[in-house]
């Protein structure tokens, strides 16, 4: 409830909490810690997180490939989208950002609202 009001800090403090058996569970709960950390303007702290998100998908046996193959882009997606949000006082629809935002119709699944979140992010850059 945290997150979506938009208390942010206080949902990362919840989530961190979260103990699930089910890996798609964690990856669920994996996915809104790292928007919290967006939404925080955490840039260390999400590049760092998405390379361990990164290697528990390599590690995970239960989670689909789709699923997987998906949860990868959207990590890539978001790094993506961090490095576009670092370079700053770019002008709305950059090169980078246009590019981002085709590249979201390439196979990426909307599961858990991934792709929908990544789309808004993008109009807000």
């Amino acid at each position: 409830m945290s997150y979506y009001k938009g208390d942010f800090a206080r949902a990362l403090d919840l989530l961190s909490k979260s103990n699930f058996s089910r890996n798609l569970l964690k990856t669920q709960v994996k996915i809104l810690i790292l928007q919290c950390y967006y939404e925080l303007g955490y840039a260390e702290q999400a590049f760092s997180f998405i390379e361990s998100f990164r290697k528990f998908l390599d590690r995970d046996d239960e989670i689909v490939a789709e699923y997987k193959e998906s949860f990868l882009k959207y990590l890539m997606s978001v790094y993506e989208l961090l490095r576009i949000k670092e370079i700053g006082g770019r002008r709305k629809g950059s090169p980078e950002a246009i590019a981002l935002k085709r590249s979201l119709n390439n196979g990426m699944s909307n599961l858990f609202g991934i792709k929908l979140w990544l789309r808004e992010k993008l109009n807000e850059v």
